[in-house]
């Protein structure tokens, strides 16, 4: 079943009816002004005359009279000269926003046999504030006056653009059925400001984020997007703007790709029996299609874990749990990603290695893949500290071959070695495999974003010359994993100098596994849904090793890696 949220069509809908399609009929009935942001009508032909909403006024541009002060311009495209106004008139419009509280609070105090409700503005349930006021009103008026932070850097403030928004938000949906929203673009700069698609953040017992396929253009100012919850509960949800290019905007102080869509936080309650939840171990070297995964919170699943060695989850629930020198899930991370088939159990990377055994473990790719060695690999094996993986923001750091010796507990050493590859030239990898010092045991090979400005075609066949001759020139009893994309993040980062966009790097992906499946040799390793529903975690939307205290920064970066790692190994171990 799918059903459609919002007004999806132009031309003669009114903007305060929706239509919903379904059954045998189309039908239009009001809908009440959502939660998130105000209604915006989906009349484009309206001039600027004729858009008077309250969401316009309170974010209309400025002007600036010939005495310098800033006046509020409710017709920004009107060429009629401006009228002069009394003094006081003008200090009323420019502290606008505490004279609509005033009035509004004025309205409430004296209306007949109403008292003002006992709640306070900052409550955590947007549902019980200001109920007495009409739904348009409350998101703008717990907007005014309230700094929220960043959902993916907690030290950056969260702006809002409310020009983006949804003309009926649901406050209910119903577990593992489609559902479609539908958002409005009302800005007057159609080009440059109304987004291509938009990724959604749905934050609750579980963390899930649609991928780019899921949003549908329907017209310049109009985009749908499809997404599905698997598990009850009660949901924030978090939206920002993707455009094709953002690079436009960097250095100003508009980042339009940073924005996030209406006044605040979007609140939605998913209803319905929860999934069935396997705790067995999966098979050696089974890991399910991450499709079947998703990141849960610590007590989704069983909230008495910690203390109740009875509960069949805590086998693989209390490693999570546990501090170690490598890991701070304990510590720190909010979610953590499982599937549902079965369960992939999680060690510490010592662990993985006394386990996996690898004699040389050599990994090739970009900066995505650098990070993983040096930021988690690397430090966890004890990795002595001014080595190869100090961090510095020269060349020298960025291109050097990287490696690591570690001796196990049985006497055995494990080479670890990272060799920088960014585009998978085939010349450089035959050079790079033939200084190696021994024949590669496990190999982790990850190349995409270098690349992701050239067309899908020229990547398909850039990486079908490199994997044949990774296969050609290492034995037969090589493990060689092909790691996909990550992803990209344009709300934490902008890619437009590399063309990193959502859209291309699952495009790239989808050829990636094709060229992977056609070899047997190979095996794709897909990491795009893991990092995709969890994007603070991303690395690759600004790597952590550049910005110093990581850990202070962005909290959740490094569990998307964290959760791949623990899948990589379980795959070699079923070699």
């Amino acid at each position: 079943m799918t059903s459609h949220v919002g007004a999806t069509g132009t031309g003669t809908t009114h903007p305060r009816t929706r239509t919903t399609t379904g059954g045998t009929g189309t039908s239009a009935s009001p809908i009440a002004t959502p939660l998130g942001s105000p209604v915006i009508s989906n009349n484009n032909s309206q001039s600027p005359r004729q858009n008077h909403s309250l969401g316009n006024w309170l974010s209309s541009p400025k002007k600036i009279d010939r005495d310098g002060d800033n006046h509020w311009d409710p017709y920004p495209d009107s060429r009629t000269p401006r009228v002069q106004v009394p003094a006081l008139w003008r200090l009323v419009r420019t502290r606008r926003r505490w004279v609509l509280v005033a009035l509004v609070l004025t309205f409430i105090l004296f209306r007949k046999n109403t008292t003002i409700p006992q709640l306070p503005l900052r409550s955590s349930n947007p549902s019980i504030l200001l109920p007495q006021l009409p739904p348009g009103l409350q998101p703008m008026l717990r907007a005014l006056g309230r700094s929220r932070p960043n959902p993916l850097d907690q030290y950056d403030k969260a702006v809002y653009d409310p020009k983006l928004n949804v003309p009926s938000w649901p406050t209910q949906v119903t577990a593992n059925e489609k559902h479609t929203i539908t958002f409005r673009c009302s800005h007057t700069d159609v080009t440059q400001l109304c987004p291509q698609s938009y990724r959604l953040l749905f934050q609750g017992p579980t963390m899930y984020s649609p991928t780019f396929a899921a949003s549908r253009q329907i017209d310049s100012r109009t985009v749908e997007v499809e997404f599905t919850i698997r598990d009850p509960g009660h949901y924030t949800v978090h939206v920002w703007p993707e455009h094709d290019s953002c690079g436009q905007w960097s250095g100003s102080d508009n980042l339009w790709n940073k924005k996030l869509v209406g006044w605040e936080p979007y609140q939605l309650e998913v209803v319905g029996p929860s999934q069935r939840e396997s705790h067995k171990q999966c098979a050696m070297g089974h890991v399910p299609p991450p499709t079947d995964g998703r990141w849960i919170t610590k007590s989704f699943l069983d909230p008495g874990h910690a203390t109740s060695d009875n509960s069949p989850h805590a086998w693989w629930l209390q490693p999570h749990f546990l501090p170690t020198s490598d890991q701070k899930w304990a510590t720190r991370y909010s979610h953590f990603f499982t599937h549902t088939e079965c369960k992939v159990p999680h060690h510490t990377v010592k662990e993985w290695i006394e386990l996996v055994k690898p004699s040389n473990l050599v990994i090739f790719g970009d900066s995505v893949l650098r990070d993983f060695f040096c930021l988690i690999l690397y430090p966890a094996l004890d990795g002595p500290e001014g080595g190869a993986c100090k961090f510095a923001k020269d060349l020298a750091y960025q291109t050097s071959d990287k490696m690591l010796d570690y001796q196990r507990e049985d006497g055995g050493i494990s080479k670890l070695r990272f060799r920088w590859l960014p585009k998978g030239e085939v010349e450089t990898l035959e050079q790079q495999l033939s200084q190696l010092d021994e024949d590669p045991s496990h190999v982790l090979f990850g190349v995409a974003l270098w690349l992701a400005k050239e067309s899908v075609e020229i990547y398909e066949a850039k990486m079908t010359s490199a994997l044949s001759t990774l296969t050609t020139l290492t034995p037969s009893s090589t493990r060689i994993l092909v790691r996909g994309n990550a992803g990209s993040v344009q709300a934490i980062q902008c890619y437009d100098r590399i063309g990193g966009g959502r859209r291309q790097l699952e495009a790239m992906n989808s050829r990636l596994a094709e060229v992977v499946g056609s070899n047997p040799r190979l095996e794709y390793f897909d990491v795009y849904p893991v990092f995709n529903s969890h994007p603070a975690s991303s690395s690759d939307g600004r790597h952590w090793g550049a910005v110093g205290k990581e850990g202070e920064v962005r909290p959740e970066v490094g569990a998307g890696e964290f959760a791949v790692m623990d899948q990589m190994f379980w795959k070699w171990m079923g070699y």
